[in-house]
């Protein structure tokens, strides 16, 4: 059994199962979600399990299951694993093989293991992608007629996906030194790669910040802001994975938008540096087939 700890919002959620259902896959084990912190976690900003929207292959850890495998040894368990978290950090991040073969280990010995990490790199689940793009696929339920609508159009032309992401990276001080924002010259520079290469593209705006997009961009006839027609996160998450192209942000609910595209001759631009922090410890968090530019000029 692997119980995968999901917190965050819904990009970190995706990039924790997808590498839950990797060890899985791999070892052949059950997989089971601890969410039980969402919506509620004192540290972070109050969050949905909008997972639970999609075809995942999980099921909900009960309270007792997660302590029996999370502190065997009760809080001498709570001690060592907060020791172990804060030295192996930056493997719980990225990509890291040799925390993935330990916890491979460790299920192989155990039968069990409790993961908790961001894993911000498809290096951590890249060889089950065709499961991943079939799971991570919205429950018929959850899908509006406002978003059939859209699908439909989106499919029917040369589509853009241009997500722009401010909110707390703009109002936090915190977020802001460490996640820094998108220039309005990074967009400006994407949008023009993308017409370089793409006849007659369409831009679709995602954004946390409508407003902002409304007054700093150029909506011609061939652009239109999705983010003010009253539709759910995922809902605009997988709309930018239906378009052709996609052009995201430092954020990871874009980049599963463009990850989860099913387009093989996409193009994918996302920008560089990913946060503000250096060194990085996001350094395979851009696949190598997209193309970088600088967010901040």
């Amino acid at each position: 059994m692997i119980i995968t700890k999901i917190k965050g919002g819904l990009g970190n959620q995706m990039f924790e199962y997808a590498t839950g259902r990797f060890l899985a896959y791999k070892t052949g084990a059950d997989l089971y979600l601890d969410a039980n912190q969402i919506p509620s976690h004192k540290k972070e900003i109050s969050r949905d399990f909008d997972l639970i929207k999609f075809n995942i292959q999980a099921k909900p850890a009960s309270i007792e299951e997660i302590q029996k495998i999370k502190n065997p040894f009760g809080r001498i368990s709570d001690i060592m694993r907060k020791i172990s978290q804060k030295i192996f950090f930056k493997y719980r991040i990225d990509f890291h093989p040799s925390f993935l073969k330990k916890i491979e280990n460790k299920l192989k010995k155990n039968k069990s293991a409790y993961v908790e990490g961001y894993f911000q790199s498809e290096k951590n689940f890249l060889e089950i992608r065709e499961i991943l793009l079939q799971e991570l696929s919205l429950k018929e339920e959850f899908k509006s007629e406002t978003f059939k609508d859209l699908q439909t159009e989106i499919q029917n032309c040369h589509s853009v996906s241009v997500h722009v992401r401010r909110g707390d990276y703009v109002q936090n001080p915190g977020a802001r030194r460490y996640h820094g924002i998108c220039s309005l010259k990074y967009y400006q520079n994407a949008i023009n790669t993308i017409k370089e290469s793409v006849e007659n593209p369409s831009f679709y705006f995602f954004s946390d910040d409508p407003a902002w997009v409304s007054e700093n961009f150029d909506l011609s006839e061939n652009s239109e802001i999705i983010s003010d027609k009253n539709l759910s996160a995922p809902e605009e998450l997988i709309l930018m994975s239906t378009c052709k192209h996609n052009i995201i942000s430092n954020s990871t609910f874009s980049w599963w938008g463009a990850w989860l595209n099913k387009n093989h001759d996409k193009l994918v631009i996302a920008p560089t540096p990913w946060i503000q922090q250096w060194p990085s410890p996001h350094k395979n968090i851009i696949p190598e087939t997209w193309i970088q530019l600088p967010k901040n000029h």
